[in-house]
């Protein structure tokens, strides 16, 4: 599919001469994905359980997104330069529920253009809820939506203008205010974001009382100042030689080679890390040469679907994590071709943290939801193997819904609520057990503790109700 997309744009592209306003139905693009029809595909797409891959999906997402900003900034004339568009941000992907093995569409039009960047709409859906290429009206019952960000630049990497998009009636000028609204709000996110500001007062009590909860500020409260055989050096005596126990028998591994399941406790955050690396190859080139994005999307999705499932295992959770939510996914710096990449994962949160938003004990009906969701972070580095240098390309950051599978005979019957919550909202403790929490050690740890609660919280509402299809069958 991704290739299909690109020889479309290298033959209809044309870098502008000038200005040239467009309407968002200019842009307007279906393309059919038959899953249901043609058996070939639908091997290609298929996972071992039977389910459609998402990240296969991703990656056809991505291609088709940069598609619908290259009709937006075609000029239709043969003789001027192709645009150069990359990929600034994934700014939102949110997964309405699991998508069907069937025939399937992805549609979707530029919303809003600035001096040098746009954002394209795009969903994923049932073919037969598909509107018309030649239209700009949304998809009806999409099962995915997702919202990403192009930017214009020359061989220097120079920003470029893109055409204005000029919109031609009430409902496109209301998607226009909303995609400029949420530029805005991203903008002022990044302004106040773990990175360049100190955290909220609330957040650094929360961050005290869960380091102070691990014993290793037991020092200064008791004793003398910290004289030997005070108990607060016994106690970070004690902490730091069962620390180094679990470091040795990390590092033998257990018998067998099995993975620790069924903890007791909270898993400390640098524990969940997964990583996996691969070698770009030609293969993976946009036409601008460099890797494209949608490989690194459905690479680092995977590795980060990897480290939830693995999370879940050690919490005692049986479940498949589904997603929910991505969140500001961001390039950085193009790709080369022959680089060593390296995509790690890690759980930065889950809602069996004991906190309420104010550093409190979690009430039963707050966030009925957030002890079956995790926060995981991935990131992309990247290894010149002539040079050795190493940077970081890419952040990811997923939501995902781990429901216990048994949850299932519990709403059968078409019930349409959160899993693992009962009618008056109240977590269920007979549906299985909770996800652990995260733990950190370290103020860098702790900072992506905190952004990965304020992401958590701002992908699902308090009240929202999840549809009782998320919810995978029985084992």
């Amino acid at each position: 599919m991704r290739r299909k997309l690109d020889n479309s744009r290298r033959d209809a592209t044309r870098f502008p001469e000038g200005n040239l306003p467009k309407a968002p139905s200019a842009s307007s693009l279906c393309i059919e994905l038959p899953l249901g029809s043609d058996p070939e595909l639908r091997d290609q797409y298929l996972s071992w359980r039977g389910s459609v891959r998402l990240g296969r999906l991703l990656e056809d997402a991505d291609a088709f997104a940069g598609t619908v900003a290259f009709l937006h900034c075609d000029d239709a004339l043969s003789h001027t330069a192709p645009q150069r568009l990359v990929t600034a941000s994934i700014d939102r992907i949110d997964m309405r529920r699991p998508v069907p093995v069937e025939d399937l569409a992805m549609c979707g039009n530029v919303t809003w253009a600035g001096r040098s960047s746009l954002r394209v709409s795009m969903s994923l859906g049932p073919r037969s809820k598909a509107a018309s290429s030649s239209t700009s009206r949304p998809m009806e019952d999409p099962v995915l939506t997702a919202s990403f960000v192009f930017v214009a630049v020359d061989e220097q990497g120079k920003a470029t203008p893109v055409n204005p998009l000029t919109p031609t009636n009430d409902a496109e000028q209301a998607r226009f205010d909303a995609a400029a609204a949420a530029a805005q709000t991203r903008r002022s996110e990044r302004s106040s974001s773990l990175e360049r500001t100190a955290p909220r007062s609330d957040e650094a009590a929360l961050i005290h009382q869960l380091l102070m909860a691990d014993g290793w500020g037991d020092s200064r409260t008791h004793g003398d100042g910290g004289a030997a055989g005070s108990p607060g050096i016994a106690a970070a005596a004690a902490a730091a030689e069962a620390a180094a126990a679990a470091a040795a028998a990390k590092a033998s591994g257990p018998a067998g080679g099995e993975v620790e399941c069924s903890a007791t406790g909270p898993i400390q955050l640098r524990s969940t890390v997964v990583t996996t690396n691969t070698l770009t190859q030609p293969q993976e080139r946009n036409t601008a040469g460099k890797v494209f994005g949608g490989f690194l999307c459905r690479k680092a999705f995977e590795v980060a679907h990897s480290a939830a499932s693995l999370f879940a295992l050690r919490s005692g959770v049986d479940c498949v994590p589904l997603l929910v939510a991505a969140d500001n996914i961001t390039f950085d710096r193009p790709v080369e071709v022959g680089r060593l990449l390296t995509f790690s994962a890690s759980v930065v949160y889950t809602g069996a943290s004991a906190d309420n938003g104010n550093g409190g004990p979690q009430r039963a009906d707050a966030w009925p939801t957030e002890g079956q969701l995790c926060q995981v972070r991935a990131e992309t580095t990247v290894l010149d193997m002539s040079s050795g240098a190493r940077s970081t390309s890419n952040t990811f950051q997923f939501t995902f819904l781990c429901s216990p599978r048994q949850s299932r005979s519990a709403i059968a019957g078409g019930a349409s609520r959160v899993p693992g919550v009962d009618a008056s909202g109240i977590p269920d403790a007979s549906l299985g057990a909770e996800l652990l929490a995260v733990r950190p050690e370290t103020y860098p740890d702790a900072m992506l503790f905190l952004d990965g609660r304020r992401r958590l919280r701002a992908s699902v509402d308090i009240g929202r109700t999840i549809d009782s299809s998320l919810v995978p069958p029985r084992a």
